[in-house]
């Protein structure tokens, strides 16, 4: 973190951080339905 006033992250920062979570979650999700159809035999 920054010290001395100032915003800590630009907006542009904000945003592709919130992009990255995003993909990260979209990921994270298609690999449980990954899990899940292993499991279940419905793997493609």
């Amino acid at each position: 973190m920054r010290e001395g006033g100032g915003r800590e992250k630009s907006i542009a920062e904000v945003f592709e951080l919130e992009r990255l979570a995003q993909i990260a979650a979209a990921h994270q999700h298609h690999r449980c339905l990954q899990i899940v159809a292993g499991f279940t035999g419905h793997t493609h």
